[in-house]
């Protein structure tokens, strides 16, 4: 009888541990929620990154006409209600805005060393539950 309750309570605290320990998986600082989130931002920055991109482009390709066609840069100044004559110049200075990146550092390879050691417990505790269990099946049959 003893014996009996030593065991339940073995395999009470054997599955609330495996519990905590797939509770820890999920919820935990670098376990799947904080990685998917990571991803998530991940894939956000790269948007970002791409949209800067494009408008730099854009950008870039009108510096180039600004400063190869001559009547693209007349069409711009008279739409500013400006008249410019041959080898006259206007200079413009605005305060650039800047858009900065933070930068995200996300180690993988600790977290999937984590994720590993986890696992690894994880099923060694599965391994141990079940061969307690089957030890006390065995008992019980045993006894009969």
């Amino acid at each position: 009888m003893k014996e009996e309750k030593a065991l339940m309570i073995l395999l009470a605290i054997l599955f609330l541990t495996t519990v905590a320990f797939i509770f820890s998986l999920i919820f935990s600082k670098g376990g799947i929620l904080d990685s998917l989130k990571k991803e998530r931002r991940v894939e956000d920055l790269k948007k970002q990154v791409r949209d800067l991109e494009l408008s730099n482009l854009e950008k870039q390709k009108r510096i180039e006409m600004l400063k190869n066609d001559r009547e693209y840069l007349d069409s711009i100044v008279k739409g500013f209600g400006i008249n410019i004559k041959e080898n006259e110049y206007i200079f413009r200075f605005d305060d650039a805005k800047r858009n900065t990146l933070r930068k995200t550092e996300l180690d993988n390879a600790n977290s999937l060393k984590i994720m590993v050691i986890v696992v690894g417990l994880f099923l060694f505790q599965l391994g141990l539950l079940i061969a307690v269990s089957l030890g006390v099946l065995s008992k019980k049959s045993g006894r009969n």
